[in-house]
């Protein structure tokens, strides 16, 4: 694993050659990602090409069935794609900017031949980060992607009090047990209703949002 570090006047990221992971993010030396994040919790990666759990690792596609490695034993699920672990190639890289990219090539569990790239870049007084995928191979191939990172607002502070925003008119609804997707709900009338700034309060969010 080597790491990469870019920065833009008060503004630093560290980035990680293992997931593509940003594993940190600082302003005026003030973290804003968790830097002691145990082993295992996919901290900063790209998951791809799937977020979140698929179900005993099985799923079908275009009439093909396929098995995944089960990495999360305990629920036994397949989790967050099949990159998260692999070494990426540095493929640009300035004082503010860095882009590194994988080649997904596992046929016996995947269809497609993805080409991935993320970029991060510091703007202003944080970091912009896009992903590009592009199947190249010759059939048709399922794909989601999401980052997996943890932010952290101080010792002093309670995210419990912290106010979030996302502007998603749905959220993927789980299954209390194993974390499983359900069903994409409307975020209207839910919980889950951050398209106007609102306290995060006591609610327990582990769901993707669209």
């Amino acid at each position: 694993m080597n790491k990469v570090q870019i920065s833009l006047n008060e503004v630093s990221a560290v980035i990680s050659t293992e997931g593509a992971a940003l594993i940190g993010l600082s302003v005026n030396n003030f973290n804003l990602i968790e830097p002691n994040t145990r082993d295992g919790l996919y901290a900063g990666k790209i998951l791809a090409p799937w977020p979140n759990r698929i179900k005993d690792g099985k799923y079908t596609f275009n009439k093909k069935d396929y098995q995944l490695p089960i990495n999360e034993v305990s629920k036994n699920n397949s989790l967050h794609g099949l990159v998260a672990n692999c070494q990426w190639e540095v493929i640009f890289q300035d004082q503010s900017k860095v882009t590194l990219q994988y080649l997904l090539n596992q046929p016996d569990i995947y269809p497609g031949k993805l080409q991935l790239q993320v970029s991060y870049e510091i703007i202003e007084q944080g970091v912009e980060i896009s992903v590009l995928s592009e199947n190249v191979g010759e059939i048709s191939a399922p794909y989601g992607v999401s980052i997996h990172t943890y932010l952290v607002a101080g010792a002093l502070v309670k995210n419990n009090e912290l106010t979030l925003q996302i502007p998603a008119d749905q959220f993927l609804e789980v299954d209390a047990e194993r974390l499983l997707p359900i069903k994409l709900q409307p975020v209207t009338g839910s919980n889950f209703d951050f398209i106007s700034l609102k306290k995060i309060s006591d609610l327990f969010i582990d769901h993707a949002f669209k």
